[in-house]
């Protein structure tokens, strides 16, 4: 098996673990954790990876981060099955109160969602859930996600 393949093999393996960690309930999921991982999985998709602040999350609750984690596993997952990119921003930040994350890619975009499709439509829940909200735009360009959530409901 060639050195990638065993890469995406191994990523897989890890995800899968960590997703039932979540479901059953016995871990909250870090930022810092999710980049470590959505970095490896890029790498094995020659996918190159640039975060901005990244470091600024470390103080962020656990519930926002959990959020985001969650967020950033999804949309990377997107970014490498569908997107054909090769480069991915995910920039932190602190405005109005909020916490943001955004999240571009320079892949192709996406026409129509497909019907069934839970990527998109459970990032916007699980940011609803939380008191915020997720934007998406798309074009020829590539896609771009921005997570916005409330710094007082975490407080």
């Amino acid at each position: 098996m060639p050195a990638e393949l065993k890469e995406i093999a191994a990523a897989s393996r890890n995800n899968l673990q960590l997703v039932r960690q979540i479901v059953t309930g016995l871990r909250q999921l870090s930022i810092a954790e999710m980049m470590i991982e959505v970095a490896d999985s890029l790498k094995a998709s020659q996918i190159d990876l640039e975060t901005i602040n990244e470091e600024m999350t470390n103080s962020w609750p656990a519930k926002t981060q959990n959020v985001v984690a969650e967020v950033l596993r999804e949309a990377v997952t997107n970014v490498i099955n569908y997107s054909h990119a090769n480069q991915l921003w995910v920039t932190f930040d602190e405005v109005n109160n909020n916490y943001q994350v955004e999240i571009t890619d320079n892949g192709v975009g996406y026409g129509e969602v497909r019907k069934n499709a839970h990527g998109i439509s459970g990032m916007k829940e699980r940011a609803t859930i939380a008191g915020g909200h997720l934007e998406t735009k798309t074009g020829r360009n590539g896609t771009a996600i921005k997570l916005t959530l409330p710094k007082e409901t975490d407080e």
